[in-house]
């Protein structure tokens, strides 16, 4: 399987190395000898396109956050089972691609970037390499109303704050929250710490996502979604409002 055998040759090259590729000349002919002790069984033109395609994600950076985040929480369990000896860890690779992703996405420019209220800084370029600028930046663009900051709601905003939502000039995120942090809350819900505790959700998120990225536009309320009085009247949601996000758990 070419798959395999790219990761395999991955594993290799960060087992010597003791990092992952960049894009310098000497990684590239490494990497691609490494790739040739794998798949020795594909033709030439096979072999170039697994590695032109595998080799763009692996040196350009490629993140997609919330795959990241599942596998991560997946070698966490892993790793639990391994320290606690309750259960036996998987003794497997697991791999998961969505190669078909480079078949779509063609190399772009970052021209548009100043025009869109972007610095080179703030544009998320692990997640640009693999969606491509249009997706990535129209990201950073969107105005998104996020309703709950409980664990959803948690994973929700660290995983947009990480894409570079809410970073563009006419992008922002919304948040709302009529409840109030409890020691209960802080084994699930990762934005919170001991010293929140009694904060509103909404407004101790807002506090997080500012140390998490500082490039996130985020206004925080505490009112209740189609209430009679407050912020979310009917201009709101004509004129403020692109995506909402319901990170409710009733």
């Amino acid at each position: 399987n070419f798959i395999m055998g790219s990761f395999a040759a991955l594993s290799s090259f960060v087992g010597e190395t003791y990092r992952t590729p960049s894009d310098k000349k000497e990684d590239l002919d490494f990497f691609y000898n490494l790739m040739l002790e794998h798949q020795l069984n594909k033709s030439d033109y096979e072999l170039e396109k697994v590695f032109n395609n595998f080799y763009r994600c692996v040196s350009s950076g490629g993140k997609f956050v919330p795959v990241q985040a599942f596998f991560g929480a997946l070698a966490a369990q892993e790793a639990l089972k391994a320290v606690s000896s309750l259960y036996n860890p998987i003794s497997q690779f697991l791999i998961y691609d969505c190669d078909e992703l480079s078949t779509i996405v063609r190399k772009e420019n970052c021209e548009d970037e100043e025009d869109r209220g972007l610095t080179k800084n703030r544009c998320p370029s692990g997640l640009k390499s693999l969606l491509g600028n249009s997706s990535s930046l129209g990201i950073s663009s969107q105005k998104l109303f996020v309703v709950g900051a409980g664990a959803i709601g948690c994973e929700l905003l660290k995983n947009l704050a990480a894409m570079g939502a809410g970073v563009a000039r006419d992008g922002h995120l919304i948040l709302t929250d009529m409840d109030t942090i409890e020691y209960s809350n802080l084994s699930r819900q990762l934005l919170f710490r001991d010293s929140d505790v009694g904060k509103f959700k909404s407004f101790a998120a807002k506090e997080a996502l500012a140390k998490y990225n500082p490039s996130t536009k985020l206004e925080a309320h505490s009112s209740k979604v189609g209430g009679d009085v407050g912020p979310f009247d009917d201009s709101f949601w004509t004129k403020r409002v692109d995506i909402v996000l319901n990170a409710l758990d009733n």
